[in-house]
């Protein structure tokens, strides 16, 4: 279930990746070009940044909420689940 995980989400990234690489190689200004996390959960992201109180927690959260593409996000989300699936043994 994990690999399944991983799998899917890296196709997700990968192909969210090249419309995002498409779409600025042509210089249209659409949704995939500057995808971010913050652009599919709107407001709710301030709130998300400033639940926890501890500062470089907050920095990191800002850094995966308002800069990283959202290809790059599922792409190391993979990389995770991957990693979850080498250890976690299914029956």
């Amino acid at each position: 279930m994990w690999s399944k995980l991983g799998i899917f989400s890296l196709l997700a990234g990968f192909f969210i990746g090249v419309f995002s690489g498409i779409s600025n190689f042509m210089g249209s200004d659409n949704f995939w070009v500057n995808l971010t996390l913050s652009d599919l959960i709107g407001d709710f992201s301030d709130s998300l940044v400033e639940a926890v109180p501890v500062q470089a927690v907050q920095d990191g959260l800002s850094f995966i909420v308002f800069d990283l593409h959202f290809g790059w996000l599922l792409a190391g989300l993979s990389l995770i689940f991957f990693l979850i699936s080498t250890v976690v043994k299914e029956h």
